[in-house]
């Protein structure tokens, strides 16, 4: 679609620390959940910089006033399941989706629905394991509390199983927090 991708605003758990602690950076008055920047989560910098690129504004872009109330105002409900089928391939979105061309912003109502993801992939199967390894590799880490220490990597694909994960662990049960590059639980 040619089109940028304005990433939902994030929460986050536990904050992004690099030393075991309780939850929050020591001293903080931060309260848990909380609304994280994206960097918490994703390492942006490998969607914008590597080729081929992927780009991505963090949550709050729509709200730079910066931004002409023109482009804020040419937007679009999707609904999946009705607007967008579940589980479209990349040809299938610009199929379903050509319709709105003329707006700005297509908000989606959701991206999975009764866990179904709203994109199948690509059907290029080299640019979809492209596109999936980039996944793989794009996400942030968050320090675990005292009690756990270690890192724990996001996975954009934590709800499939079987699984092989960045650190080439191979999970066939659902997900589990498992810091560090230790193994799954059998």
């Amino acid at each position: 679609l040619g089109r940028h991708l304005v990433l939902p605003a994030l929460m986050c758990g536990i904050d992004r620390v690099w030393f075991p602690h309780t939850g929050v950076f020591p001293g903080s008055q931060l309260s848990l959940p909380f609304q994280c920047p994206v960097d918490h989560v994703i390492e942006i910098q490998s969607f914008v910089t590597r080729k081929p690129t992927y780009p991505v504004l963090e949550h709050s872009f729509l709200n730079n006033t910066r931004v002409s109330d023109e482009f804020k105002q040419s937007k679009v409900l999707v609904k999946l399941g009705v607007d967008l089928q579940l589980g479209s391939t990349d040809k299938q979105v610009v199929e379903q989706l050509g319709k709105y061309s003329e707006y700005k912003v297509l908000k989606l109502d959701a991206v999975v629905l009764n866990d179904v993801d709203s994109f199948g992939g690509f059907e290029d199967e080299q640019t979809n394991t492209a596109f999936e390894q980039r996944l793989m590799t794009s996400t942030g880490v968050w320090g675990t509390a005292k009690e756990r220490p270690g890192h724990v990597h996001y996975d954009f694909f934590a709800d499939r199983a079987p699984w092989k994960d960045r650190h080439l662990r191979y999970r066939t049960k659902p997900w589990t927090l498992v810091g560090g590059e230790n193994p799954f639980p059998e």
